[in-house]
């Protein structure tokens, strides 16, 4: 396993295990914070205040949490004529991919657009090679995608020497993962 995939499995690994000790101490806190929320709701028609501090930080943590499972990982293998960008989750899964685009980084121009269709379409790699690519390089183990760009051709082409940018959504409303891929 390379260094790179090694590092991030790493880094994946540590954010999921600090997802279950918050998730944990969460827990065993939330009869408690109920509690508190009760006596503070009766105290609060006076004061006009629902929510403890307390209980703030604790939906904030939850939501933060739940942000960080929706990036899609990116791990880019790239040679003289071929990119390969796996998403496997823990570099074995297949991973959601709802949305993704390719675009040239200087001119910032769509060479390349996919939305999900039906189903929960899921990923375990995408290979873009110099020269002709087709639109459906994509083939989803599950669910259908949407070939948004382009829109009236089966192929589009990468050359050399020129940056570009993949953006993965695990879900619509994340921010998506991004990888610049430059064929030498």
């Amino acid at each position: 396993m390379p260094a790179q995939t090694s590092s991030q499995l790493t880094a994946r690994l540590t954010i999921l295990l600090a997802g279950a000790v918050i998730l944990g101490v969460a827990a065993q806190y939330l009869p408690a914070i109920y509690n508190d929320m009760k006596i503070k709701e009766k105290r609060a028609k006076a004061s006009g205040s629902l929510v403890s501090g307390c209980t703030l930080v604790t939906i904030l943590a939850i939501g933060a949490l739940c942000g960080c499972y929706n990036k899609v990982p990116v791990h880019l293998r790239l040679s003289q004529n071929t990119a390969i960008v796996n998403v496997a989750t823990l570099a074995e899964y297949p991973t959601t991919v709802l949305r993704a685009t390719l675009k040239e980084e200087a001119t910032q121009s769509k060479i390349w657009e996919i939305e999900a269709r039906s189903g929960t379409p899921q990923l375990h790699e995408l290979v873009f090679h110099v020269g002709q690519n087709s639109v459906r390089l994509a083939g989803p183990r599950s669910g259908t995608y949407k070939i948004v760009q382009p829109s009236s051709s089966d192929v589009f082409q990468l050359s050399k020497n020129v940056k570009y940018v993949l953006q993965l959504w695990g879900s619509l409303q994340s921010t998506p993962s991004s990888v610049i891929i430059e064929f030498q």
